[in-house]
């Protein structure tokens, strides 16, 4: 996270607090999802890896 912060492909005005959120969201998933639901486990990661590439700024988002 901090590299990217400070190479610029992040953006993030507390490195260690978007690191924090970001572990949150890797673990909370593991509360609700149901692998006979309709989301397969590699459309959890696309969808969950895009949101925290714009939630980071990140210019590929």
């Amino acid at each position: 996270m901090r590299r990217g912060v400070a190479d610029g492909s992040l953006r993030t005005e507390s490195p260690h607090d978007a690191t924090r959120a970001l572990l949150s969201l890797c673990i909370d998933v593991a509360r609700w999802y149901d692998p006979a639901g309709e989301q397969s486990p590699d459309d959890v990661g696309e969808r969950y890896g895009r949101l925290v590439l714009r939630m980071l700024g990140a210019h590929d988002a």
